[in-house]
């Protein structure tokens, strides 16, 4: 299981009718990777540069990477965020990288870290139209290889157009030796695509969402492998190590693929948004990424499992941006309401454009559908567990109330149709949701 060199840096014409261009040049995973670094480095004519990180990956490889770059005669310049734990990918961070790009006449920028640092510096150089190389210190994220960056504009979480970087860079050993926290979030992001490729079927089957198959397998084929070898991957072995990091750049490859999130990111996505807003809130406290999607992915299979337990699929209720909803977005979300009511409109054309294709759909269809992602589903919760991924809302500081609230509206922070859609449209999901909260007092 490899990155697909054969996709990187080159036009591909695909049977799903589009042509993909991934503007990746280099992808390399190895010990010592930092000389492999120099001579992609020397190759693109490249001296000047500035090094990003925080406090933790500077110590972890970026001082070693910047003395290597310095004695073999690069410039290099540095952007060092003293937060050891905390940073956001808000205002602030991208005031303080613009602000550095723009102090001198660097030729690219190296984004030392992993999810905030990568996303802080995609954005920022996008915008100021200069290349940047991803140099990773931990599987932790999918967002490497991605053009788009998740990023937390006056308390929302908004997926923000940018570009991929020219390379991607990771040295073998530090991604081992990354906090196992790390991998758990790595493991969560990867495991929760099990929910995001069954979300992409139903909207493929029920409306004719366009679909990229080869998209979709470079997302399920490293998914399926990791949720077999959790417990390789909990002891750190080198091989898993190396499968979970290819699983979450391919998965970013993906999305560049596609031009979009919506191989990746799906309800359990949406979830994990929505509890960023509530701590954002100072409803509760902030927590990994991966941890949040993990967690939501158990949530999520609960919601399929109901899902295949139904008769048949009747024609959906029309959708549509009540003022009630507009009223309650404005209350709720504050500066964010606009964005949430333009995202439910696009959503609402949508659905009334694209004509439902399964009416009176059997159970045995709704197997169907789902069949490609159906077996993954049935071997998450093992793997979950495997990787210490807390089945516990308190782990997460959710109480029941905001469970309850995060079912009812994280499909409000997209224009994308997941499970929840399918459920609100069945009539189901109110239902559904009390089904749920009420599980949580079984013995």
């Amino acid at each position: 299981m490899d990155v697909p060199a054969h996709l990187l840096n080159k036009s591909v014409k695909c049977a799903c009718g589009m042509t993909h261009f991934v503007p990746i040049e280099e992808v390399a995973v190895h010990h010592d990777v930092q000389y492999l670094m120099a001579e992609y480095l020397e190759r693109k004519k490249y001296r000047n540069l500035l090094l990003v990180a925080d406090s933790n990956t500077f110590e972890v490889f970026g001082a070693r990477l910047e003395r290597y770059l310095q004695d073999t005669g690069f410039n290099v310049g540095t952007c060092i965020f003293s937060e050891r734990h905390g940073l956001l990918p808000d205002e602030a961070g991208v005031q303080k990288v613009t602000q550095q790009i723009e102090s001198a006449d660097f030729d690219t920028v190296l984004a030392v870290g992993s999810g905030v640092i990568n996303d802080l510096v995609r954005y920022s150089t996008f915008h100021q139209g200069l290349q940047y190389i991803a140099v990773a210190t931990a599987p932790s994220m999918d967002g490497y290889a991605s053009n788009m960056a998740a990023m937390q504009f006056d308390g929302l979480k908004v997926t923000s157009k940018a570009h991929p970087p020219q390379a991607i860079f990771a040295d073998l050993s530090v991604l081992m030796d990354a906090p196992f926290e790390l991998l758990q979030s790595g493991f969560g992001d990867l495991i929760g695509k099990v929910i995001s490729l069954s979300d992409w079927l139903l909207a493929k089957d029920f409306y004719g969402e366009h679909f990229c198959q080869q998209s979709y397998n470079l997302v399920s084929e490293p998914l399926s492998y990791i949720i077999k070898n959790a417990a390789h991957l909990e002891r750190r072995d080198s091989k898993s190590v190396k499968g979970l990091f290819t699983g979450l750049i391919n998965s970013g490859i993906a999305m560049a693929m596609m031009g979009h999130s919506r191989p990746c990111s799906g309800s359990e996505h949406h979830c994990s948004h929505f509890w960023d807003l509530m701590a954002y809130k100072g409803h509760r406290g902030h927590a990994s990424h991966g941890l949040q999607v993990g967690y939501a992915t158990r949530w999520m299979t609960r919601f399929y499992r109901d899902v295949l337990h139904l008769d048949s699929v009747q024609e959906p209720v029309p959708f549509v941006v009540s003022d009630s909803f507009q009223q309650f977005a404005h209350r709720f979300y504050g500066a964010g309401a606009d964005e949430v009511i333009q995202a439910q409109t696009a959503k609402s054309h949508w659905l009334k454009e694209s004509p439902f294709q399964a009416q009176e759909l059997t159970n045995e269809g709704l197997h169907s559908v789902l069949q490609p992602t159906t077996t993954m589903m049935q071997q998450l919760e093992n793997a979950l567990t495997v990787m210490s991924i807390s089945s516990e809302p308190e782990s997460l500081e959710l109480s029941e109330e905001l469970l309850r609230l995060t079912f009812e509206h994280a499909k409000d922070l997209r224009s994308r149709y997941t499970v929840f859609d399918f459920l609100e449209g069945q009539g189901l999901l109110a239902e559904m949701i009390d089904r749920a909260v009420l599980s949580l007092h079984a013995s």
